[in-house]
């Protein structure tokens, strides 16, 4: 079995408005993902304890991004990697993919 590694994640700051003029999408070329029922969580490949400031260490859910299907529910704490990114879903927050591979996070709160 292979070692578990750990993550130490810092505070972050974003305005989220995702306005980076590029057009958007995931340039992953899958405009058609299978998609699940709305609200259905998917299920994370492994599980990972992450280090969050300010909350110290927590067991967050990993899921590979090329597996998700679109509209499936990601509750954080959550890692979702994929081959040029890893993407943090904090504790409290959610995510979701779209039709065309977009992760949508939504913050806690």
């Amino acid at each position: 079995m292979a070692k578990s590694r750990s993550i130490q994640v810092p505070p972050l700051g974003a305005d989220g408005d995702g306005a980076d003029g590029d057009g958007g999408g995931s340039g992953s070329g899958r405009a058609n993902r299978s998609p699940v029922s709305p609200g259905r969580a998917a299920r994370p490949t492994s599980r990972r304890p992450v280090f969050v400031a300010g909350l110290g260490r927590v067991d967050a859910a990993v899921h590979d991004f090329d597996g998700l299907p679109a509209a499936a529910e990601i509750p954080g704490p959550a890692v979702i990697e994929r081959d040029m990114t890893t993407v943090w879903v904090p504790p409290g927050a959610g995510a979701a993919l779209d039709a065309y591979g977009n992760v949508e996070i939504r913050p806690a709160g």
